[in-house]
């Protein structure tokens, strides 16, 4: 996939949204200037111990500032224990527990007083709390997770914590989005979906700008989308190109992401890490295979129900149709860019199609057991989890399509937007 880049900005240019919620986070806490704040041309525009409030706002947003904001600004309020965070939400998915042992539990803590020691991450902390009940508390989950992987994978104490700093603060990014975009229920066009995208982009850029924490932990946040087999965003980075702690964020952030957000079964964790080989780290997916039960309980026998023969059809044949037109965008592709996108898009879709046959619903002997014959209620739900895993990585390939055809022509873009719609895109949120 092509490296999504951040929108250009100024530098050291107040964020609105940001300062919108620094305004909010006012209302609640103390938020002051730790230091005088000047702008790029030397004027003090506040003076140390200053509040925020929406005067100042609107008197910032009219300055380009000689450091950025956040640096400049301090909250008067310590972040809950992480640890017991992560905790509470175990209920909810009992599953992940195993992922969470005393050992994590308590490094977790040992992060939250490390960052009280940068005014900066602090704050960046008491933003994502004020956010709502869940930002902090699942980022904890993420951290508590990952910190647990590097634990079992014999880490060192400094690879740990950078670890676990990364993926505690791998969604600050999105503290600088337009919060309309964030809004599950919106359909997003094109270029609104790129805004949201780039969001680990923008974390990166923010946590170097703060000057707190090491470069490692900037570029894991960089990385906490990206997947092994080069399907990720922002950069589409492969193999060995992305950190150990990218790996791990990745890979911690599905399983928080899915479980809690998405409310997938552990069978559903289980089969989305199994389904597509190479996506994610080897090693770390057999480790949380140990934890997540994903063999059926056994259960009685009867027949499988016809929708899932009509769904497994319909994917069938549709995958047939994407093979076709994957065929004629080729075939039609002029120029380097379109022939560029459509090998990409055509490498991506060949995964998800080799992941389809491996398996086995394309197959005769599927066919018969689908159509009728006694089997486990376990393995309908299996079925039903393939189909909907698969169908939401085609729309997830629709999407991505769909944000490089803004650098085609007209009639380039008409192609591979009917590719687009078949592959299952449309303006809406993808889960």
């Amino acid at each position: 996939m092509a490296e999504l880049i951040a929108p250009a900005v100024q530098e050291h240019s107040p964020n609105p949204h940001l300062l919108a919620k620094l305004v909010a986070l006012g209302d609640t806490v103390p938020v002051a200037a730790s230091e005088d704040v000047y702008s790029a041309t030397g004027v003090k525009l506040v003076s140390k111990g200053s509040r925020i409030d929406e005067k100042l706002q609107e008197r910032l947003l009219q300055h380009k500032l000689r450091k950025p904001l956040e640096r400049c600004m301090a909250v008067d309020a310590e972040p809950p224990p992480l640890g017991q965070l992560a905790c509470s939400l175990l209920d909810q998915v009992p599953g992940l527990r195993g992922l969470l042992g005393p050992g994590a539990i308590a490094l977790l803590d040992e992060l939250s007083a490390q960052i009280r020691q940068g005014p900066a991450a602090t704050l960046q902390l008491a933003l994502l709390q004020h956010e709502g009940p869940h930002p902090l508390a699942h980022a904890a989950l993420k951290a508590g997770i990952a910190i647990e992987l590097c634990l079992r994978k014999g880490c060192s104490v400094e690879d740990i914590r950078l670890t676990g700093l990364a993926t505690l603060l791998q969604d600050v990014g999105e503290l600088y989005i337009d919060p309309q975009l964030l809004n599950p229920r919106r359909p997003l066009s094109p270029e609104e979906w790129r805004h949201v995208l780039v969001h680990p982009v923008l974390g990166g850029r923010v946590v170097r700008e703060l000057g707190e924490l090491p470069e490692r932990v900037a570029r894991a946040i960089e990385e906490h989308h990206e997947r092994c087999n080069g399907c990720g965003f922002p950069r589409g980075l492969q193999g060995d190109a992305i950190s150990f702690a990218g790996k791990v964020a990745s890979i911690s952030h599905m399983l928080v992401s899915l479980a809690l957000q998405q409310g997938a079964s552990l069978p559903r964790i289980g089969l989305a890490l199994r389904i597509i080989a190479g996506e994610y780290e080897p090693a770390l997916v057999a480790l949380i295979l140990q934890e997540i039960s994903i063999a059926a309980q056994p259960d009685e026998a009867q027949a499988l129900p016809a929708q899932l023969a009509e769904d497994t059809h319909r994917l069938l044949h549709r995958i047939g149709e994407i093979v076709l037109l994957l065929h004629h965008c080729e075939d039609v592709a002029g120029t380097r860019e379109m022939r560029q996108l459509v090998a990409e898009t055509s490498r991506q879709f060949q995964i998800i199609q080799r992941a389809f046959s491996s398996t086995g619903l394309d197959l005769e002997v599927c066919d018969a057991l689908l159509l009728g014959d006694a089997a486990p209620v376990a393995l309908a739900q299996e079925i039903r989890g393939i189909l909907d895993e698969l169908n939401w990585r085609l729309r997830e390939l629709g999407m991505r399509t769909a944000l490089r055809c803004a650098q085609l022509s007209a009639s380039e873009q008409q192609v591979l937007g009917e590719l687009c719609q078949l592959l299952g895109w449309s303006q809406a949120r993808e889960g």
